[in-house]
């Protein structure tokens, strides 16, 4: 008589979750950052700050990012030139993708979507998310999904260089928040603002869900 295989239901335990400090990279492009990342290991997220570097704002924000779902990394690039910055990014897409998912998201913030535009212009990744960023993502590139956020108060040159840019995009989406200036989805700096901030991470969250999944 053959051997009875008997199923078990899988352990009954809530999926553990975890933030640590991390060091990626290698020689050349050796870089830390805050890694937010769970049991269920789910798409990446690369979280490229502003100017005003990696605090607590963006830590609380991978922490939600990696409730939804997501494994997030935000590497530090305080102080560091545009090459550094470069060659760190490269390093933390290559570590999300080669150590943890294949699917790859980029959102960048301020000078951190012009960086992540740029750094999408080189690996490609399956989707872009900039925020008040007037970067325009090459011509080039209109596959990949890419979506904008902009606050358009006092700022209608950079919100038309965002718009004229996305026109060439086939899969691309920009939002204009009229009540809200540029920096508005930063809670440390002086120009946040609660609402606009709220619907622009819900809508950050719904377009990485559908294309990274």
């Amino acid at each position: 008589m053959g051997a009875t295989l008997a199923w078990r239901d899988p352990p009954d335990r809530d999926n553990r979750a975890f933030g640590t400090s991390i060091t990626f990279g290698g020689l050349s492009d050796r870089g830390t950052g805050y890694m937010a990342f769970s049991d269920r290991v789910g798409p990446g997220v690369l979280l490229v700050h502003d100017e005003f570097g990696l605090g607590g704002s963006l830590v609380a924000l991978a922490d939600e990012f990696r409730a939804a779902g997501f494994t997030v990394l935000c590497p530090d690039l305080h102080g560091t030139d545009e090459r550094v910055a470069r060659a760190r990014l490269r390093a933390g897409a290559a570590h999300l993708t080669d150590n943890w998912h294949p699917r790859l998201g980029l959102v960048g913030f301020s000078i951190g979507g012009d960086l992540a535009a740029g750094l999408a212009a080189e690996i490609e990744p399956n989707a872009v998310v900039l925020f008040y960023s007037s970067a325009a993502l090459p011509g080039g590139l209109p596959e990949i999904p890419v979506q904008a956020h902009v606050g358009a108060r006092g700022l209608a040159t950079e919100a038309g260089a965002v718009a004229a840019s996305f026109d060439r995009l086939a899969d691309g989406e920009v939002y204009l928040y009229e009540e809200a200036g540029h920096g508005f989805a930063n809670p440390e700096g002086d120009a946040f603002a609660e609402e606009p901030a709220r619907t622009a991470i819900e809508r950050t969250l719904a377009f990485l869900r559908y294309h990274l999944s």
